[in-house]
């Protein structure tokens, strides 16, 4: 139950990113190992929209890469902290 915080986040926003698509289709999922780090390293200039694609996405809990000061906001650090069940994701 620990993790409902990170799990409804998660889900508002896939239903964001279906609205601002409409259609989200993955594929290589299956390529990437769930036993082992992955470095995901989008290099596009919409980045804010590759994170968030990739992080909810990705079946596991992703953790990023950022400037310190976005750290340093309340709101935003709470959200970097939610916790998350592998097994649920």
């Amino acid at each position: 139950m620990k993790n409902i915080g990170y799990r409804l986040l998660k889900k508002w926003i896939k239903t964001g990113l279906y609205f601002y698509y409409g259609k989200i289709q993955v594929s290589g999922l299956e390529n990437v190992p769930k036993d082992k780090p992955v470095l995901f390293l989008p290099n596009h200039q919409s980045a804010l929209l590759d994170v968030l694609l990739i992080g909810v996405n990705c079946n596991r809990k992703p953790f990023f890469l950022t400037r310190s000061d976005v750290f340093k906001k309340p709101t935003l650090k709470k959200v970097f902290h939610l916790p998350a069940d592998d097994s649920h994701l």
